[in-house]
């Protein structure tokens, strides 16, 4: 009598599972379209063509100029049409209006959230003269970089007021614009570059020496509260390895487990547990080459560092 483990109706079972479901699905009638053309000296076009393919790059590029797959492919996926929301200057308006608005009631994590959603929907540089005479990327990130600023964030405040520079605020002229700068550079403790920026804000702004009191006082004023303030910015590693050993089989991966099975093994190369593991015992780690923001957190979390 053979285990579960051995069992291949057991294994076939699980891997189509795991793959698609055989039932239902875009897929599996997707599949069912194209094999059709898998008949009489094409009967085995996968083994004999596609799985001789290197590299998954070629591979997509066949199924893309083979005739035997092309028509049903291109014919089928022509007609998939991306859904997404587009981005819309008077959206980014009213959340951008919706900030300040939060700014000024001084209630900064729900203006950091409206000043995001206004930047992920703004749209480009020209892109809708009617609104904000095409700026509203840049009036967006120029709005966010002040909420920023208030969180006492001067890392991400300048590089929304760089990147607002980029997407065409006007800043040759703009006194405004290096008091911001000024300001990031003093939560920054970079004294140097706040004191050059100081300097063009006094010339910008004519000369006004009250304009330029009332900035270094702004200035201290941040650099004391980020100072009484806590960190809250969170060092993301990767957590220890269970026993703190690597494999020597695995990279990323603790020598509590290890491989079994072979190419020759109908169930193929497989991970079995080397010693005893506790519960919550971290057994594989690795760096992310990308990620995005799940689509349900849009509009509530960061999308470059995830957080709230």
């Amino acid at each position: 009598m053979s285990s579960i483990d051995n069992d291949p109706l057991f294994t076939s079972l699980c891997n189509e599972k795991t793959l698609q479901s055989q039932k239902e699905g875009f897929f599996n009638e997707f599949y069912h379209s194209v094999a059709e053309n898998f008949t009489g000296k094409h009967a085995r076009w996968l083994t004999d063509v596609y799985q001789k393919v290197p590299t998954d790059q070629e591979r997509l590029r066949l199924i893309y100029d083979d005739p035997v797959v092309a028509y049903e492919v291109q014919g089928t996926l022509e007609h998939v049409e991306p859904v997404f929301r587009a981005k819309d200057a008077k959206f980014s308006w009213q959340r951008r209006e919706q900030a300040l608005k939060l700014l000024g009631e001084n209630k900064l994590q729900q203006a950091a959230i409206m000043a995001c959603q206004a930047v992920m929907r703004a749209p480009g540089q020209g892109v809708d003269r009617y609104i904000d005479k095409g700026l509203t990327l840049a009036l967006a990130l120029w709005t966010r970089a002040e909420v920023f600023i208030r969180m006492l964030d001067g890392k991400r405040g300048l590089q929304d007021l760089q990147l607002a520079s980029k997407c065409g605020l006007p800043v040759k002229q703009n006194a405004d614009y290096y008091a911001r700068v000024a300001k990031c550079y003093a939560l920054l403790e970079e004294n140097g570059r706040a004191e050059v920026a100081t300097k063009l804000f006094h010339q910008l702004s004519g000369h006004n020496d009250y304009a330029l009191k009332r900035l270094k006082e702004d200035m201290e004023d941040l650099r004391v509260l980020k100072q009484e303030t806590p960190s809250v910015e969170v060092e993301r590693t990767l957590p220890k390895l269970a026993g703190d050993v690597e494999s020597s089989e695995m990279v990323g991966a603790s020598a509590k487990i290890k491989l079994a099975g072979s190419k020759e093994d109908p169930r193929g190369r497989y991970v079995i547990a080397a010693a005893d593991l506790g519960p919550g015992e971290v057994i594989l780690t690795e760096q992310a080459y990308a990620a995005c923001l799940h689509p349900k957190y849009f509009g509530t979390h960061c999308t470059a560092c995830f957080s709230r």
